[in-house]
C-alpha cells in the first residue's frame, strides 16, 4: 500500500538525509519525495511516498519525528492524500510556426 508522509523540519542541512535513512534502515524505497518552503522561516516540508505495511507506519512515524531539527510528522489519508506538489501535471509544448507562418506578437 502507498503510504504518503508530511514532514515538517528546520531548513537545515543534514535533514532530509537523516529523514531518508529512518526509511533505508528498513530497506523501503521512497517512492516519490518532495521538499518545499513553507510560509514560516526556516522551515520546510518533506513530503515522502513509499509502499510499506500499515502496521510498521506508526513505529517510522515515531522515529522520523524523534529525529533532531524535526518539528513533526503527519501521514496524508484519504482522497487528498496527494500534496499539489507531489501531482504530476502535462502539458503540449508550444507550437511554433510552420514555415511560411510568423509570429503574431500583441
Amino acid at each position: 500500500m502507498m503510504n504518503f508522509v508530511s514532514v515538517l523540519a528546520e531548513n537545515k542541512h543534514g535533514v532530509l538525509l537523516r529523514v531518508a535513512g529512518v526509511l533505508v534502515a528498513r530497506g523501503i524505497n521512497i517512492e516519490r519525495l518532495t521538499v518545499s518552503p513553507t510560509a514560516a522561516p526556516g522551515v520546510s516540508r518533506i513530503t515522502l511516498a513509499f509502499e510499506n505495511e500499515p502496521a510498521q507506519l506508526p513505529l517510522i512515524l515515531q522515529k522520523i519525528d524523534r529525529l533532531v531539527n524535526v518539528i513533526g510528522t503527519e501521514m496524508l489519508t484519504g482522497k487528498g492524500a496527494v500534496a499539489p506538489e507531489m501531482r504530476e501535471c502535462g502539458c503540449a509544448p508550444p507550437r511554433w510556426p510552420s514555415d511560411g507562418e510568423t509570429f503574431l506578437i500583441a
